[in-house]
């Protein structure tokens, strides 16, 4: 939201603008590698599946989307 509005990030924030990302999209998708990240925990009351996918450029890593699947018990 900062770099829309041309202010400079404080410090104290890491991370990067996503419009960098989007600038040259043919060529962070040369580069670009996609990470899963899968876990599961199981409760008396159910099992939780979550899943999260993530485009990793160079040191870089942007979260493309997760998914959260909750199982009932019977």
């Amino acid at each position: 939201m900062l770099a829309l509005y041309g202010l400079k990030a404080p410090s104290q924030m890491d991370g990067r603008a996503l419009s960098e990302f989007l600038q040259n999209q043919k060529a962070a998708n040369n580069n670009a590698k996609k990470q899963v990240i899968t876990a599961e925990a199981k409760y008396d009351w159910g099992t939780y599946k979550l899943q999260l996918e993530m485009s990793v450029l160079g040191n870089y890593k942007y979260f493309d989307f997760t998914k959260t699947e909750r199982n009932k018990s019977n």
